[in-house]
């Protein structure tokens, strides 16, 4: 397992930062779709339980459709795509601090995660393509935070960890592992701060907006583990040899973008460096 996930990525890797850096936005927007929206969403309708081949392509149908039409109305869906994405985060987390096992509440109200899947991959992948018309390097600074705070929580939780954080989703997460990932991330932070020479007045609002990222990337971590519970499934997916799915993978930067990429609108740094 850990030779294949080392393979898999050994070989990812390279391809994802030239797509990054080298591709114009427009081919990297329809690049990103490929494992965002159709491969993604190929996996979302495996985690909706879904099991009819003609119904799981309409769905991915659908989700490409509204993200076309998000793409080519930009500017008079802005501000729409902005609150329903923030929104759904906020309501994902309160459905993250209710979540019981076997409470039946999701089972009863299967359209949760099937509308769900509309709001985190297309506004996912649209904020995507707006970070990266910004510019490649914020791209690479959200994708590092996120592997730093995975790897910090992993390894302090490893040492410190006592505290479950999420018993009933993901009990290898610790409340300690929380506190490692947000020392490595408050590093990572003044490294860019300095970086894309973020103006001194405005290093507080930088830092505290990659902090906020932290934590909601662990929330989009959280509630994908939570539909591959309700879903009976131990991965989203096997695309990835040694991974598993597409989701799996990307799980806490569906929730970090729309979080990072407004908080870089609202402060006005989006176009630094």
């Amino acid at each position: 397992m850990l030779k294949q996930r080392i393979i898999t990525a050994a070989v990812l890797l390279p391809l994802v930062i030239a797509a990054i850096l080298f591709l114009p936005n427009s081919w990297f927007a329809g690049v990103a779709a490929i494992p965002l929206l159709l491969i993604g969403g190929w996996e979302w309708t495996r985690l909706l339980s879904m099991t009819h081949v003609k119904s799981r392509a309409l769905y991915v149908a659908a989700v490409l459709l509204l993200a076309v039409a998000a793409y080519f109305l930009n500017s008079f869906l802005f501000r729409v795509i902005i609150i329903a994405a923030l929104a759904w985060w906020v309501i994902a987390v309160c459905l993250l601090v209710i979540y019981k096992r076997e409470s039946m509440f999701y089972m009863r109200r299967p359209w949760i995660f099937s509308m769900a899947g509309f709001v985190v991959l297309v506004s996912a992948w649209w904020f995507l393509s707006k970070l990266h018309a910004f510019n490649p390097h914020w791209v690479l600074y959200l994708i590092l935070l996120t592997v730093i705070a995975d790897t910090a929580a992993y390894f302090s939780g490893k040492v410190f960890g006592k505290h479950k954080l999420a018993p009933e989703l993901s009990p290898g997460k610790t409340i300690e592992g929380v506190m490692g990932a947000a020392v490595g991330v408050f590093v990572w932070s003044l490294l860019g701060a300095w970086y894309f020479h973020i103006p001194a007045n405005l290093w507080v609002y930088f830092i505290l907006l990659t902090l906020l990222t932290m934590v909601i990337s662990i929330a989009g971590d959280l509630f994908i583990s939570m539909m591959k519970r309700e879903s009976g499934f131990k991965d989203s997916g096997t695309i990835l040899p040694g991974h598993g799915g597409i989701l799996d993978r990307i799980d806490s930067q569906l929730a970090a973008l729309p979080i990072f990429t407004s908080g870089l609108v609202w402060g006005g740094l989006q176009g630094l460096l």
